[in-house]
């Protein structure tokens, strides 16, 4: 095991160099390959993935984390939450979550087409989603404070977005 950390970790440092290092990365299979790593893993390795994740997203432009969410990573790093208890792995997750939702946020445009962020929808019709509402009463004060933005900011103007809909059909 102790190899293939020392790899995720050589990985997120190539992650970490920019967005020429990330593209060259998303051209590959690794990103397949990581999204297995962070949802399958034993947890030490779901770290390092994570990790690389978080690189890649934190530095990625629009159209990379797009290609990020076509593969999946809403979905795979969601099951973190509901199969992990490592406090720095579930922290790790949420804020590469939320910079992921972040992007959400810009594809919404005034008068434009898309309405909500697709990213946070994704994530709140995901299963694994009612794993973020039962961390709001996680004792560690970051994985609160994660979660409280994540709620307030995303999943809110969901829940708002469904109960208008629901009160026009009546």
């Amino acid at each position: 095991m102790r190899g293939r950390i020392d790899i995720l970790w050589i990985l997120s440092n190539i992650c970490a160099d920019g967005i020429e290092p990330i593209q060259k990365v998303l051209a590959t299979e690794l990103p397949d390959k990581l999204m297995t790593v962070v949802s399958e893993d034993e947890e030490a390795l779901r770290l390092e993935g994570m990790y690389c994740l978080k690189n890649m997203v934190y530095l990625a432009t629009q159209d990379q984390i797009q290609t990020l969410v076509s593969k999946n990573i809403i979905e795979s790093i969601l099951v973190n939450l509901e199969s992990c208890h490592e406090p720095k792995l579930i922290e790790v997750t949420l804020e590469t979550l939320s910079k992921i939702l972040h992007f959400g946020n810009l594809l919404i445009k005034p008068g434009g087409r898309i309405k909500l962020n697709p990213y946070a929808k994704r994530a709140y019709e995901s299963p694994a989603a009612i794993f973020i509402e039962m961390l709001q009463d996680h004792k560690n004060e970051t994985i609160y404070e994660l979660v409280e933005e994540l709620i307030d900011t995303f999943f809110n103007p969901l829940i708002k977005q469904s109960e208008t809909e629901l009160v026009m059909k009546e």
